[in-house]
């Protein structure tokens, strides 16, 4: 008799399995992409998903300051200068998006029903983080501040740290006005 408990499975690197032992159906790549894509049909999974895109950027933006500060890397510096204040000031833009999204789901449901699409809340955001890169970039762009000399103004991140801290103060609010 031959013993079923002995026989390995294998797959193939190109397919992909659940996780769940009763459901041992194998998907290609190009189901599982279907499959996230269908995930973001609502305008909020598209919030998040792009929350969780610019949080990686945070993440990244944290390890290229380490490798900074131990490879004294020039060019690594220049682009850190830049994007320092932008990746930070997009994601908290993007949460009180988030936020006034679902404080309009609640409160006004018919009208954000029938107007907020997937296309909207992409464009919206689209246009918000262009807009934030643009204008807090300004001052390298302008020629007023350098990126060679790999420092910051401190009157320009007052103005950057003024915004986070508006942008901060209005999703706390916003939640406040969703839960209570």
């Amino acid at each position: 008799m031959e013993d079923r408990t002995s026989v390995v499975n294998v797959i193939p690197p190109w397919r992909k399995t659940f996780d769940f032992q009763m459901m041992t159906e194998d998907i290609t790549f190009g189901q599982e992409c279907f499959r996230k894509a269908i995930l973001l049909r609502y305008p909020q999974h598209i919030f998040w998903a792009v929350i969780s895109f610019f949080e990686c950027l945070f993440l990244l933006q944290c390890a290229l300051e380490l490798a900074i500060v131990f490879n004294q890397d020039q060019l690594a510096c220049q682009v850190f200068i830049v994007l320092a204040p932008v990746v930070y000031s997009i994601l908290l833009l993007i949460l009180s998006m988030a936020a006034l999204d679902r404080y309009l789901a609640i409160v006004r449901y018919e009208w954000y029903k029938k107007s907020v699409t997937n296309c909207g809340v992409i464009t919206v955001i689209s246009f918000a983080s262009v807009l934030s890169f643009v204008v807090i970039t300004i001052p390298f762009w302008t020629g007023y501040q350098s990126i060679h000399t790999c420092s910051t103004n401190w009157v320009d991140m007052y103005w950057v740290l003024l915004w986070d801290l508006s942008l901060g103060v209005t999703c706390v609010i916003l939640h406040f006005k969703i839960f209570y």
